[in-house]
């Protein structure tokens, strides 16, 4: 039986290597959970969980969060993987990953962790250069830091007035990055408005170093979740995990 077919140039997966694979790894599961429930029988979590989470997320939210459940669980370790491109949670070895959407895979279970919306904001610094920003279509005129998702460029923002009218903006950024938190850095050092999650933003909204721009309109829906296996076992601790995401006030 042929798994591989070779060539001088590449190694495809051949349709038996592709079921060998499958199979493979459903048993590896298995036995992956048989060990976890044998740990389970000590009354103590203890064992590492594995996170994949956004880079700006990581820094502004889950920091804090993580040290709350240590100081109940302290024999649990923690390795965090901070990225904004979508982890592969099979290949990563990621127990959960927090992701803004629901994820395409039906494989993958989604919780809801926030529907709260993206805020437009921009430092006093910035704003104190402008004239008072009332209509998203100002937003054409005014410097943009945008976000890069893949090979997409997050340049149309949407927004909702109070009659129910959804009003698109294709921006031109002035700044540009895959880094969230980057984008970030250069909102709060003056550099222009920014469209982010509420949830990123929500401790630099609260201190004033950001502040909130056409609050007479709500932005673009931002749900996030906390994304994990569905067929795989999941340990007491990383199910205590889940559930502390869940009642975290995000």
């Amino acid at each position: 039986m042929r798994l591989l077919e070779r060539s001088t140039r590449v190694v495809r997966v051949t349709l038996e290597g592709e079921q060998f694979y499958n199979q493979s790894r459903s048993a590896l599961n298995q036995l992956d959970n048989a060990f976890e429930r044998a740990k389970e029988s000590s009354s103590t979590m203890h064992g590492n969980i594995s996170i994949a989470v956004p880079t700006d997320l990581a820094h502004t939210r889950l920091l804090g969060l993580i040290e709350t459940f240590l100081a109940n669980h302290p024999k649990v370790t923690f390795h965090i993987s901070t990225s904004d491109s979508v982890t592969n949670i099979y290949k990563g070895g990621i127990d959960v990953a927090i992701r803004y959407g629901k994820p395409d895979d039906s494989r993958l279970i989604a919780r809801a962790l926030s529907t709260k919306p993206r805020v437009l904001c921009a430092s006093a610094k910035y704003l104190n250069t402008v004239d008072p920003i009332t209509h998203p279509y100002q937003l054409t005129q005014l410097s943009c830091i945008c976000y890069k998702v893949k090979d997409n460029v997050d340049c149309d923002w949407t927004f909702t007035g109070q009659n129910g009218e959804a009003i698109t903006v294709n921006v031109t950024p002035k700044l540009t990055t895959d880094d969230s938190s980057i984008a970030r850095e250069w909102a709060l050092k003056g550099h222009g408005l920014i469209y982010k999650s509420a949830v990123d933003v929500h401790e630099d909204l609260k201190s004033g170093k950001l502040l909130p721009v056409l609050t007479d309109y709500t932005g673009q829906a931002s749900p996030l979740h906390a994304i994990y296996p569905s067929a795989k076992y999941q340990s007491k601790r990383v199910n205590e995990f889940i559930k502390h995401l869940l009642t975290f006030d995000w």
